[in-house]
């Protein structure tokens, strides 16, 4: 099977996936509650609520989630050794954080969550949801703790 900086193809399409609906069924017990109900409207509860700091299997691989509100009140990155998953609370360095004006965003919030993150080890690995590239750069997907401390 192919593989990318240290994942299988399967793994990280597995692992994307999750990233993919993680919004919908993880976060805070108060917006469970809600994004619950919601789903049960359209028969797709999830089967299981991820916590803050909660490990779980993906394949052979262990990822934890780690609560990053902010962005919105239910916004999860997913730690798998050294790489995170930080969907949408870090953009690159020369772009900066998410936008906090979503219903249910929270600036301060937010910079706790960024905050959370940039205290990981300097050599963890960030991946990006998406980049928002100035024009002198090409887009890219994945940073460092580091990297994020010196140049966000």
């Amino acid at each position: 099977m192919t593989q990318a900086a240290g994942f299988t193809l399967l793994e990280v399409l597995v692992a994307v996936s999750i990233l993919s609906i993680g919004a919908l069924a993880m976060g805070s017990a108060l917006e469970q509650a809600r994004f619950a109900a919601a789903d049960d409207a359209r028969g797709a509860i999830a089967d299981h609520l991820l916590q803050d700091g909660e490990c779980f299997a993906i394949g052979a691989l262990t990822a934890k989630a780690i609560s990053v509100p902010g962005h919105t009140p239910a916004c999860m990155a997913y730690q798998i050794g050294d790489a995170v998953f930080v969907g949408d609370t870090l953009f690159m360095p020369d772009v900066g954080t998410a936008r906090c004006d979503f219903p249910g965003g929270n600036a301060h919030q937010l910079y706790a969550s960024v905050r959370k993150l940039l205290s990981l080890p300097d050599h963890t690995r960030l991946f990006m949801c998406h980049d928002y590239p100035p024009t002198d750069r090409a887009p890219v997907w994945e940073t460092t703790v580091a990297a994020q401390r010196q140049g966000n």
